[in-house]
């Protein structure tokens, strides 16, 4: 999915600017997400701009994200995969509603090493990781490295980023 303006757009349920499932094989699909606007869409559940579910492969990379709301993963939510790669995109003023996880991003369980790097996550709001919300307690390592993560507004813990029973997370070099 790549060069695509998707704006203003509302899902009942999940999705509100992208949703992307691969179907539940044995082998399961791989999704690249490039230059993209995505903003001011809605979510009645997860992923206000992007919810990204039973992806083998997901990168999300030098897109813009930003207005986007749902009651998790206000801009993104991935709520487990194999790799997951997040880099090189502006994620601002998005909105986990409620008693929602990750205003900016949600990633779940990863299977395999992932990486949230090099982007802009700014002003995003959440209830649990305004800017990003990690659950990786079954998963593979995560790195989140070289990243801007400020101006979040969070009602109760982990305004830039929480972790929640992380077992293998790595966070560095971020401001």
């Amino acid at each position: 999915i790549e060069d695509n303006i998707l704006a203003y757009n509302t899902a009942s349920d999940d999705g509100g600017g992208i949703y992307v499932q691969a179907l539940m094989t044995s082998t399961w699909g791989t999704a690249m997400l490039q230059n993209n606007h995505i903003f001011s869409n809605t979510a009645g559940s997860a992923g206000g701009g992007i919810h990204a579910k039973n992806t083998e492969n997901i990168t999300i990379e030098d897109n813009a994200l930003a207005n986007n709301a749902a009651v998790s993963g206000g801009g993104i939510y991935i709520p487990g995969g194999d790799l997951v790669e997040i880099e090189n995109n502006v994620i601002s003023a998005n909105q986990a509603g409620g008693t929602g996880y990750g205003g900016g991003i949600f990633v779940g369980s990863t299977a395999s090493p992932s990486m949230i790097q090099n982007n802009i996550i700014v002003d995003n709001d959440g209830y649990e990781g305004g800017g990003i919300y990690i659950d990786t307690s079954d998963g593979d390592p995560l790195t989140i490295q070289h990243n801007v993560v400020a101006f979040h507004s969070d009602i109760y813990q982990g305004g830039g980023i929480y972790s929640r029973d992380s077992v293998s997370l790595s966070i560095q070099n971020n401001t």
